[in-house]
């Protein structure tokens, strides 16, 4: 998708696409390989959708509003934070 010159909503729906042929395939790799312990994790996902779905709608209508430079340092401080813990929790 970085090749082509695509609206934002473009990619978006690449990556969804992506997301949705590919989805059964993990999904019965992770089965497969793990068992029990991979079917209740997906149950506990599905269970969650709904929150995940909410937040989804709710982070790309606040997203609209911000200015691209606020976005792009809202995304490194989040990621930023996120790399720290992971360091820490290693520790």
């Amino acid at each position: 998708s970085l090749a082509h010159d695509w609206s934002p909503a473009q990619a978006r729906s690449f990556l969804w696409g992506c997301f949705f042929v590919l989805s059964p395939v993990q999904l019965g790799l992770y089965a497969w390989s793990f068992g029990p312990p991979a079917w209740e994790g997906m149950l506990v996902g599905v269970l969650l959708s709904p929150i995940l779905f909410l937040a989804s709608w709710l982070g790309e209508r606040s997203g609209r509003g911000l200015s691209r430079v606020l976005l792009r340092r809202l995304a490194f401080a989040l990621l930023v934070a996120l790399a720290l813990r992971t360091i820490v929790a290693a520790w």
